[in-house]
């Protein structure tokens, strides 16, 4: 008889599983886990129970936050706003944000938008952590840093880009393929910038040339909606050539849907090719470079005279 109990509760004995007890300063219990399963215990000003829920699942954690969004730059005493979000509760509980504004202070915990007001010039690093609402000790990993440059001068704008190629006032330049080429520039204060290729027929550059850009696209785009169109007939002829016939198409539709302009960056410099001119035309054209902020500018306007 004893040989059997020992038989019918050892199971139980090797996959028991040891409790973890939690106590509050007072002695309650707040918290007992055991596996998967954590049950939570709360009390009103009384002391009495009032709650006792039962969470089922992995480890307890808070998803990394996504990096504070807002201005690159400010004034000292600006009010700036910067938005994170995105952190999630493996419990599924709800989150709250704050914000290490990189100047030895913190945003009070609450919702993924917080604000703040730097009074010294100089460049900090935001970054953003998240916790559970619920259980304030289970906090994410802090999210990647956004840099800020407070300063008591206004953002400046890149500096002009040099143009290089075609030369001002050259004749002669074949109308199939035009290299427009130019220097890099840069931005005062680090900024992402970017570069826009503007021409035009009109000296003022009121009109900008837009359609020899989408020229091959739409040629391209009728030709493989025909390829589609006729390819069952052509299956139940022969697959093998079919087959030719369709890589070959697509080749050629790969070249077609090409931009006219194809961005070279090598030396310093930046290429654009634009093809499809039209003949015996004088164009003007000019390198615009923005910010991140939207801060503009642009470098002199040239011309040229296309082959005829």
């Amino acid at each position: 008889m004893r040989y059997f109990l020992f038989l019918f509760f050892l199971p139980f004995c090797l996959f028991a599983q040891s409790i973890e007890y939690t106590y509050d300063n007072a002695g309650r219990l707040i918290q007992a886990k055991y596996g998967s399963k954590i049950i939570h215990y709360t009390y009103d000003n009384r002391g009495n129970q009032i709650k006792k829920e039962i969470i089922v699942g992995s480890e307890h954690e808070v998803s990394t936050p996504d990096t504070p969004a807002g201005p690159s730059h400010g004034k000292p005493g600006d009010i700036l706003s910067y938005q994170t979000g995105n952190s999630e509760c493996s419990q599924g509980h709800e989150v709250e944000y704050s914000m290490d504004w990189g100047d030895g202070t913190n945003s009070s915990w609450g919702t993924a938008q917080s604000t703040h007001a730097y009074q010294n010039s100089a460049e900090y690093q935001i970054r953003a952590r998240a916790r559970c609402k619920q259980d304030n000790s289970v906090l994410s990993p802090w999210s990647p840093n956004k840099k800020v440059v407070i300063s008591e001068q206004d953002n400046q704008p890149p500096l002009a880009p040099e143009l290089l190629s075609p030369d001002t006032d050259a004749t002669d330049v074949p109308w199939q393929e035009v290299e427009f080429v130019w220097k890099k520039t840069t931005d005062p204060e680090n900024d992402p910038i970017s570069y826009r290729l503007v021409y035009s027929t009109e000296p003022m550059l009121g009109k900008v040339q837009e359609k020899e850009t989408h020229a091959y696209f739409w040629s391209g785009k009728w030709g493989a909606l025909g390829i589609c169109f006729i390819l069952p007939f052509l299956l139940a002829i022969d697959k093998k050539k079919v087959y030719t016939i369709l890589y070959l198409v697509l080749f050629i539709f790969a070249i077609a849907c090409q931009n006219s302009g194809k961005d070279n960056v090598e030396n310093n410099q930046i290429s654009q090719i634009v093809r499809n001119l039209n003949p015996a035309t004088r164009y003007f054209w000019r390198v615009e470079v923005q910010d991140n902020l939207g801060n503009q500018s642009a470098s002199e306007v040239r011309t040229f005279v296309t082959r005829n």
